[in-house]
């Protein structure tokens, strides 16, 4: 059995569970979820990591993140996209004549 993963209390279990219902987007999601496992249930990460879909360095990655940064380190800016576009958003709207 590996060492028990668990996380500093920075969130009580319901204002937990209401940042979990307010974030969009499945890796945000997950990311709370880990940290909800860490909090209110400390077992090894690969235990924490089954649930969740993700790998077992996931989990002690983002908790470490979490237990440096704090809230910041998960909600984060995410993984983005449009690393390859030629035009902005507005200006594809633009040139679409619609608005996103």
């Amino acid at each position: 059995m590996g060492k028990v993963t668990k996380s500093l209390s920075r969130h009580s279990k319901a204002k937990l569970q209401a940042k979990i219902k307010a974030t969009g987007g499945l890796g945000r999601v997950q990311n709370w979820l880990m940290v909800g496992n860490a909090l209110g249930d400390p077992r090894p990460a690969a235990e924490i990591a089954l649930p969740t879909g993700l790998a077992e360095q996931s989990v002690h990655n983002l908790i470490s993140r979490y237990d440096r940064w704090g809230p910041e380190a998960v909600e984060g800016p995410g993984q983005g996209g449009g690393r390859r576009c030629y035009l902005s958003r507005e200006e594809e709207s633009a040139f679409l004549g619609t608005a996103f």
